[in-house]
C-alpha cells in the first residue's frame, strides 16, 4: 500500500496569509511552493520561511484540478528496514520538500509486487517515479510503459537500459578513492576482505580492488583476498589466519585492510587487538558498508557508502523530466575516523573525505 509521509499543516491557513506575511503575491506563493520557480533568492527564502512559520501546506489535490501537475512523485522501494534504502528516504524528503513536492512511497519486495505498486502509483497521476531496484536491473512491463508517460529514476547496481533514467555508485571511482585514502595513511600493502561473489555490486567492487591495486601499484597477495559472510567471527577468523605467524605462509602481512561490512571491520580489529597490532598504528582499516553511518556515533572505522545526499538531489533533478535520459555513477563517499587516523603523505585528497569529529 502507498503512503504518504506525514507533513506537518494546518487547515485553517491560507495561502492569503503566507502571501501577506512574505509580501508577495499568492501567485509567487504557488511557484514557489510548487517548485515552478526555481530561483533561490529573498523572494524564495520568504514564502518558505512563512510558509514554515504558519505550519501552511499547499493542497496538492486541489491544485490536481486546476492543473495536470500533481507535484508528487512516486517511490517504490524493496523495503524500507534495508540501510540504504532508509538513509536514501531520510535524505530524499527534504529535497523533495524543497522543490515544492511530495512523495508517495510504496514497498514491493518482489518484482511482481513492484508492478502493482507501479500501477496504484500511476492511478494517484505522479508526475514522476523513482525506483529503489538494488541488485535487481531490470524492469517489469508495468515500469516500462511508465515510461512512456512520466520521468522514471532507476536506482540500482545497473541500468535497466540506455533509455530510463539511471543513478548508481561507481564501483571503479570508489575503489580508487580507498586505496589513495591508505596511500595518503601510509599504507602500502593491502588486504581486501570481501563479500561473496553473487551480485554485481560485490563483483565490481572486487575486480576494480585487483585491476587498480596493479595499476596503482598497491601491493597485495592472492592469499589476502577473502570472501564470506558479513559477520564479526568471520572478520576475526580471516584477521587471525592474514596476520598469525603461526598460520601465515609468509613474513610479510598487509598494514591495510579494506573489510565490507561493519561486522567484518569489528571482527578484524579484536583479532588484531590480541595479536599485539595497533590500529592505525601498524593497521589501517576501511570499512565499506551502507549501514555503518548509522552507527556513527558508536563507531571509531573509517567508512566508505554511497553519497546518499547526492544521489536524492539527482533523482529529484532527473524525475522533472526537463532532460532526457541520463546515466549518472557516483563515488562513494569517505568519511575518515580513529582507523585511518595517521599521518598524511602526498597530495591531498580531502575533497572526497567527510571527516567525523565526533
Amino acid at each position: 500500500m502507498a503512503f504518504r509521509p506525514a507533513r506537518t499543516h494546518s487547515g485553517n491557513v491560507s495561502i492569503v496569509e503566507v502571501a501577506a506575511l512574505a509580501n508577495v503575491s499568492t501567485a509567487t506563493v504557488s511557484r514557489v511552493l510548487s517548485g515552478q520557480r526555481s530561483k533561490e533568492d529573498d523572494i524564495d527564502r520568504r514564502v518558505r520561511k512563512a510558509a514554515r512559520k504558519l505550519h501552511y501546506s499547499a493542497n496538492f489535490a486541489a491544485s490536481a484540478l486546476r492543473s495536470a501537475v500533481t507535484n508528487t512523485l512516486g517511490v517504490v522501494v524493496q523495503s524500507l528496514t534495508t540501510p540504504f534504502a532508509h538513509e536514501f528516504i531520510s535524505d530524499l524528503e527534504p529535497v523533495a520538500n524543497a522543490h515544492g513536492l511530495e512523495l508517495l512511497v510504496a514497498i514491493g519486495p518482489t518484482q511482481e509486487m513492484r508492478s502493482i505498486r507501479v500501477k496504484a502509483l500511476m492511478g494517484r497521476k505522479i508526475d514522476g517515479l523513482i525506483l529503489l531496484t538494488g541488485e535487481q536491473s531490470n524492469l517489469d512491463e508495468t515500469t516500462v510503459a511508465a515510461t512512456q508517460q512520466i520521468p522514471v529514476v532507476q536506482i540500482s547496481a545497473q541500468p535497466a537500459s540506455t533509455k530510463i533514467n539511471w543513478i548508481g555508485v561507481d564501483s571503479s571511482a570508489s575503489m580508487r578513492l580507498i586505496l589513495k585514502h591508505l596511500a595518503a595513511h601510509n599504507s602500502t600493502s593491502v588486504a581486501f576482505l570481501g563479500q561473496p561473489l553473487e551480485g554485481q555490486v560485490a563483483s565490481a567492487l572486487y575486480t576494480s580492488f585487483q585491476v587498480l591495486c596493479q595499476a596503482m601499484n598497491t601491493y597485495t597477495e592472492p592469499r589476502w583476498t577473502t570472501f564470506g559472510e558479513r559477520s564479526m567471527r568471520r572478520g576475526y577468523h580471516d584477521t587471525m589466519m592474514l596476520f598469525n605467524a603461526q598460520h601465515s605462509r609468509s613474513a610479510r602481512t598487509p598494514n591495510a585492510l579494506i573489510c565490507v561490512g561493519a561486522s567484518v571491520a569489528d571482527g578484524a580489529v579484536v583479532a588484531l587487538s590480541q595479536l599485539g597490532f595497533r590500529v592505525p598504528e601498524d593497521v589501517n582499516i576501511m570499512c565499506v558498508d551502507a549501514e555503518v553511518s548509522s552507527r556513527i556515533g558508536l563507531s571509531s572505522l573509517t567508512s566508505v557508502s554511497p553519497p546518499y545526499d547526492r544521489i536524492a538531489q539527482e533523482a529529484i533533478r532527473l524525475a522533472d523530466g526537463k532532460s532526457g535520459p541520463r546515466h549518472i555513477a557516483l563515488p562513494c563517499r569517505i568519511t575518515q575516523r580513529e582507523s585511518t587516523n595517521t599521518p598524511r603523505f602526498g597530495a591531498s585528497d580531502m575533497a572526497e573525505i567527510d571527516n567525523d569529529s565526533r
